[in-house]
């Protein structure tokens, strides 16, 4: 069954909005890729740098996922095991990485010339059955929602992928994962004791999938955000 996910307006075809941030107040997220996560990497002289798509949030879809997903955790590991909802929903584009703060000015207009080739807002179907993926050092196990391959949308953003990619790699940021899985993160677990399901039917009462847009690229380096509008 698919419900369409509404309620974004782009303001511009250019960078929306360059805002600062405390990172505290918004911390770079786990990277999930082929079942990993690289963590989150800081060096002196360099700053932190990660891009993703954050979702255009409806939030009757996602409210009745969040609550699916979590019903299925209880039932599964047992309502006494911890786990943490991830509110800010985005599909990452690349690894948190490192960027020299003089490359900043040319690896933002290398971003926004990869953006400027995709006329649009990219719509994509997100499964509603829950897959799990463990990060890099496994102590954390996460509920995600993953990309339908069956809709346009999932070609698009792996085309982005690849195109992100390519600058990190002229940036000699470390490169995002050769078999990209996209996906939203929704639900964070401690991963001690606690197996990956290979079958995890219990509880749904959310089925199919719903369509989510994604209108901006976000780019999170050092202290500032930018988004950049599809």
């Amino acid at each position: 069954r698919m419900l369409p996910l509404t309620g974004y307006e782009s303001s511009s075809d250019e960078d929306v909005e360059a805002e600062r941030s405390q990172a505290s107040k918004l911390p770079l997220p786990e990277i999930l890729g082929a079942g990993a996560s690289n963590g989150h990497p800081r060096s002196r002289g360099f700053f932190p740098v990660h891009i993703c798509l954050p979702c255009d949030e409806s939030q009757t879809p996602w409210n009745t996922l969040v609550s699916d997903f979590k019903a299925r955790v209880a039932l599964r590991f047992g309502r006494e095991h911890a786990f943490e909802e991830l509110p800010d929903r985005h599909i990452s584009l690349s690894r948190n990485g490192l960027l020299k703060p003089a490359q900043s000015g040319q690896f933002l207009k290398a971003l926004r010339q990869t953006c400027g080739k995709f006329t649009g807002p990219i719509e994509a179907g997100i499964k509603t059955e829950p897959e799990f993926l463990e990060n890099d050092s496994g102590c954390a196990l996460f509920a995600v929602a993953m990309v339908s391959a069956d809709q346009g949308g999932y070609n698009r953003i792996q085309s982005l992928i690849r195109g992100v990619n390519e600058i990190c790699r002229r940036f000699g940021v470390e490169t995002f994962y050769a078999d990209p899985k996209p996906h939203v993160s929704v639900l964070k677990l401690s991963s001690e004791e606690t197996p990956i399901p290979a079958q995890f039917d219990e509880a749904a009462t959310f089925r199919g999938s719903f369509v989510a847009r994604f209108s901006t690229v976000r780019c999170t380096l050092g202290g500032r955000i930018t988004h950049i509008a599809l």
